[in-house]
């Protein structure tokens, strides 16, 4: 594939008039006036801009099938009342089809790299794969499905060595997971060198909620401290 004409963006700087040789899927050259050779798929450049692709850094992917099905509610009903109960109708084909229709969404938009977090993360490495993205996925832990946190260890096993896929460690958030699983999800995480995703203060009622908490538990430390 050769691009002709095309603005591109260098150390900061924009250049116009350069040509771009893609072969095997790789830029093998940038360079103004690049001769075609033969077999060359010839796309016109003029009037538009080469840049790096780019990265969403936080994503359930899968849940594009979910898209419009609960809209303008607060987060805990709309979780509790419409999405959980979904969700946990999901199969892993579900989670993999889903995963290559939002692939194709990040793919129409210049996204070539993503960090999910969702359910079935085997299936969304897969799909993603499959699909020439790279990702950051995450095998996601709730407190309510505690045979989660026992699956991510051997999720990360199976992908560590991916050239496109980095397994990472998915605790949902502090209101659904408890102390002693988000210190479990972290040796896990430690263990292998892997990254951490999580929600944190989405919303005021969650950062107040979680500040209450820890103020109840220093609180008890101190009062039982003291006497």
């Amino acid at each position: 594939m050769l691009i002709k004409n095309v603005s591109i963006l260098q150390s900061g700087h924009l250049v116009l008039g350069q040509d771009i040789r893609i072969k095997e899927g790789k830029i093998e050259q940038i360079g103004p006036e690049l001769q075609k050779e033969r077999g060359d798929e010839e796309i016109k450049g003029k009037g538009k801009l080469a840049i790096p692709g780019l990265v969403n850094c936080h994503t359930h992917l899968a849940m594009s099938l979910l898209r419009g099905y609960a809209d303008d509610m607060e987060l805990m009903p709309w979780l509790e009342e419409k999405i959980w109960p979904l969700e946990a109708r999901l199969t892993e084909e579900d989670v993999y089809w889903g995963v290559k229709l939002g692939c194709l969404e990040l793919i129409r938009f210049g996204i070539t790299c993503y960090n999910d977090m969702y359910y079935f993360p085997d299936a969304t490495a897969q799909a993603t794969k499959e699909m020439g993205l790279r990702g950051f996925i995450s095998g996601v832990v709730f407190d309510m499905k505690p045979e989660l946190l026992s699956q991510v260890e051997p999720f990360i096993k199976r992908w560590k060595d991916d050239e496109l896929i980095r397994p990472a460690v998915g605790p949902h958030a502090a209101y659904t997971c408890s102390e002693e699983t988000l210190l479990r999800a972290g040796e896990i995480a430690d263990r292998h060198q892997a990254m951490v995703h999580m929600h944190i203060s989405e919303t005021w009622k969650e950062v107040d909620g979680f500040l209450l908490s820890r103020a109840k538990a220093r609180w008890s430390i101190w009062t039982r401290s003291a006497f």
